[in-house]
């Protein structure tokens, strides 16, 4: 069941003592308590990095458990109107990551009922300059991609167009480059791509809630994931076609449980670290190379009994044959660069009331 598909009308949020807040409230009262943690694995991880010897990991400054437990007695909740009827949700935080590896704020919270599958809000958020996480996307890109060539790949100056307040178009990265396009910017340009049928559908609908310049609070419906399906080289290939012909890749935060069933088609519910470039080579010897990273490490996902060569042979048959269609229909990077502002512009999203 699909509870999104019925038309809610309007959404609020509630703590235990009854008091209406913000989506950006229920993430900062769930995950604010982690910061602590977030800037001492971040601290962690940077003085190991500068040490040529191994040193033991200090031990975390929080309790896990603690933690957990605090958030549940927290008791927020959601309510939804589906037309005359009310549907409350208790919202819980998301627990499933390494606690020693955690460097963010979990960007998902859940909203759960015993009788459905659970709902998922989403903050999609732009990061700033200044934060760890645009350095590191820099310092991968540079590493991952010909470092032989000693040749820099990651153009900030190109990414700098989604933190100035300007009317001018997005221009391309520079020739062989890549640029960082912030998720809320990624979601608001494809679902304007979608609304003119220029491909198919590649991330889950979702719905808008709440935004600001440079973020978009959303909810969607449970999606199967990467576990529950499998990805065969006709699926992914033409995934990977659909983002090689719009010049996006992945391979900065490449997981497969962020793969997810869209309709006969799979798509991405987690696109927070994208890349844009007008140079495809990039993108498709890369996601090759990770692929078949991945077909060595949880092959079952690709199909049963799968031939690493064979599985290869047909996927690169079938992003070959896919990219052309897309290339006949004039659909290629700087053609999704006409579809992205400066500033977060959810027009082409679909609506929820907020009520405060």
């Amino acid at each position: 069941m699909r509870r999104l598909e019925q038309n809610p009308l309007s959404i609020s949020f509630e703590t235990k003592e009854g008091l209406r807040i913000r989506p950006s409230e229920v993430f900062r009262l769930l995950y604010e308590p982690l910061d602590v943690l977030i800037n001492f694995n971040i601290q962690t991880e940077e003085s190991q990095r500068h040490r040529r010897s191994r040193v033991k990991t200090p031990r975390s400054p929080i309790n896990l458990v603690e933690w957990i437990n605090s958030r549940e007695q927290m008791q927020l909740t959601a309510t939804i109107c589906y037309g005359t009827e009310e549907t409350r949700y208790a919202i819980d935080a998301r627990t499933n990551f390494d606690q020693g590896a955690i460097e963010k704020r979990p960007s998902i919270a859940i909203l759960r009922r015993d009788d459905e599958p659970p709902l998922f809000l989403r903050e999609a958020r732009t990061y700033s300059l200044e934060n760890f996480v645009i350095p590191r996307i820099a310092e991968k890109a540079n590493r991952t991609i010909n470092p032989s060539l000693r040749q820099k790949r990651f153009d900030i100056d190109a990414t700098r167009q989604f933190y100035e307040n300007s009317d001018e178009d997005i221009h391309a990265a520079q020739p062989e480059k890549l640029m960082y396009v912030p998720e809320p910017h990624i979601l608001c340009a494809l679902e304007e791509i979608y609304a003119d049928d220029l491909i198919h559908r590649i991330t889950p609908q979702a719905t808008v809630i709440d935004h600001d310049d440079q973020t978009l609070w959303l909810l969607r419906d449970y999606v199967q994931i990467a576990g529950d399906i499998k990805l065969g080289p006709e699926l992914l290939g033409r995934y990977l076609a659909t983002m090689h012909a719009l010049g996006l890749t992945e391979f900065l935060d490449r997981q497969l449980i962020h793969y997810c069933a869209i309709g006969n088609h799979i798509g991405n519910f987690d696109v927070d670290f994208m890349l844009h470039t007008t140079d495809t080579n990039i993108a498709w010897y890369q996601d090759l190379d990770d692929v078949k990273v991945e077909l060595g490490r949880e092959g079952k996902k690709f199909g049963s009994l799968v031939d690493p060569k064979e599985y290869i042979k047909l996927l690169r048959k079938q992003i070959r044959t896919v990219s052309a269609e897309y290339e006949a229909n004039g659909v290629g990077p700087t053609l999704f660069l006409s579809y992205l502002h400066r500033t977060v512009k959810p027009d082409a999203l679909s609506r929820l009331e907020l009520k405060l």
